[in-house]
Formats: C-alpha cells, structure tokens, sequence
C-alpha cells in the first residue's frame, strides 16, 4: 500500500457501555474529523447504512478521521426519542475528547440523523467547526416530520427549526444542506425554510433535481456530495 494512503477501513469501538462506532481512522496525522449519524427515522437504521458514502468522503484524504456513531432506536431497543437524543451526546462528547486539538470537527446528519445531530450541536457546541446536513429533519413541530416516534401532534421541544431561530451560536456556527427536490420523505422545502434561519452567509444550501431521500448515498451521487462538503470543510478551515 502507498504510504499515507488511507486504507478505508471501518473499525467498531466502543464509545460508553453498549453504544459503538464504525471509525475509520486518518492514516496521517489527522487535520479533520466527521461525526455521522445515520437515518431511519428513529425506528430502525445502523451506522453501516452510512459506509459507502463514508468511503467516498475518506478517499483521498487520508488526513480525515469519519466517526459513524451507533444510537439506539424503536425497533432494535425499543427506544424513546429521549434517548436517541442522549446517543447522540455522548458520542460528540467521545468524538470531541478522541479529536487532536488541531483537528476541525464537523457533525453531520442524514435524515433522522440530521435531527440528532442538531440537537447534539445545540447543546454543546464548543469545538464544533460546522454541521453537514443530508437530507435533515429540521421540524418535529405539529405539521412537520412525524412517524411511530414523532408522533402528529409533533414534538416542538426539540424542533430546530423553533429552537434554533435567532440562537446567537449560529453567527459563528457554518453549515451546509444538501437536498433533493423530489423528497418524499423529508420536503425539500422544510430545508430550504431552515437555512433561511441563519445569518447570511452562515448555511449554504444545495438542491439536487429529480432525486428522492437519501440520493447522496447512491453511487451516481456521492461522488458530487462528497465534493461539495470538501468544498464546504476547506473554505471553514480558510475563513478560521
């Protein structure tokens, strides 16, 4: 193998009791670090749904360490959204003490995984240098995102787009969201509507015509996305 060359292989490690995570580790001295948390809406998922584009955003860019976090769910552990919530603390918790003091951490979230990510930044986010939003769960109001976890009468206490509105962190805070215009699942507006939350130049937001859910992790796709959210890591570490 060429030296320094990243070999992409994923690792389970043990985050606390009972709660793992696949890493793929830099293969030189690590200069960015991303969090990931897969989709599924709360009811079912696993991190390894998240590999193929994990593999991509790695691929030459050996200086990355991807951290793809387990967090419990309905169907596996007949968990609650409290505790979904409560993963996804502890593992930018974990990923925050593991990362070099030099190393830019990014949190990223696809579909569900966007909500826990979210909610995991707002409560902590100190050492965080922007978040990557796939798809995103934005709204769990009444009227927004709900299933056999947020129910129709919606969960407003952990809605970004209520508590995250006029939050002073997100002037310092950058973030990217990719989208695709034909989702089904999440609408491409309830994204579009969020961005419009930050301050100007703070979310940069990017729409994919004629795809559905989770286009990003299909092979006609990743490479794109993965190019835009490198774009999106190397401009933060420019600006500081």
């Amino acid at each position: 193998m060429k030296e320094g060359k990243n070999p992409l292989h994923f690792s389970s490690t043990r985050i606390r009791w009972r709660q793992s995570a696949l890493v793929c580790p830099a293969s030189v001295r690590e200069k960015a670090r991303i969090l990931a948390f897969h989709g599924g809406g709360g009811v079912d998922g696993r991190p390894e749904m998240l590999i193929p584009f994990c593999k991509e955003l790695a691929k030459d860019h050996p200086e990355l360490t991807i951290v793809a976090a387990e967090y419990r769910t309905l169907n596996r552990n007949k968990a609650t959204v409290t505790q979904m919530l409560a993963d996804a603390a502890h593992a930018l918790n974990w990923s925050r003490r593991k990362a070099p003091a030099e190393s830019r951490l990014f949190v990223m979230g696809a579909s569900f995984g966007g909500l826990l990510a979210l909610d995991a930044v707002f409560a902590a986010p100190d050492r965080v240098s922007g978040l990557i939003l796939l798809n995103p769960v934005t709204d769990t109001a009444k009227g927004g995102f709900s299933n056999r976890v947020v129910p129709p009468e919606g969960l407003p206490e952990i809605s970004p787009m209520q508590r995250w509105k006029g939050w002073h962190r997100m002037n310092s805070l950058r973030c990217l969201t990719v989208h695709g215009s034909d989702d089904n699942v999440v609408p491409i507006a309830t994204s579009k509507e969020f961005c419009a939350l930050w301050p100007q130049g703070r979310c940069s937001f990017v729409g994919y015509p004629n795809v559905g859910h989770g286009f990003f992790n299909l092979p006609a796709h990743s490479p794109s996305v993965s190019e835009q959210i490198h774009e999106f890591m190397a401009s933060e570490g420019e600006s500081g």
